[in-house]
């Protein structure tokens, strides 16, 4: 009986010991790098929403489908989802915006 559980406390001691070097291996630390950024401006974009679902400006023809011009210093991106190209023209001439710029 005695020997029963003295191999029970000796098997729980080495358990114990084998999950604490376990968990100390686990902790070991990574030196923390640090990158210095550099604050540079950054380009300012400008989204101009050509035509929508919902009315914003009565001067400009609504349909369904959505279609925005993203102005960015170097160029014009036509971003569009809509099926009608008049009424994407329309809006465009509208808004001064030359369809040939994009």
């Amino acid at each position: 009986m005695n020997l029963k559980i003295l191999t029970l406390i000796g098997i729980l001691i080495l358990t114990g010991i084998g999950i604490w070097f376990s968990i100390q291996t686990e902790k070991v630390t990574h030196p923390e790098i640090f990158i210095e950024s550099k604050k540079e401006e950054k380009p300012e974009i400008t989204l101009i929403s050509v035509y929508d679902n919902y009315q914003v400006d009565p001067e400009l023809k609504t349909v369904w489908g959505f279609a925005t011009i993203i102005k960015t210093p170097q160029e014009l991106i036509l971003f569009d989802t809509g099926g009608n190209s008049d009424i994407l023209i329309f809006n465009m001439k509208k808004l001064g915006i030359n369809p040939v710029s994009i």
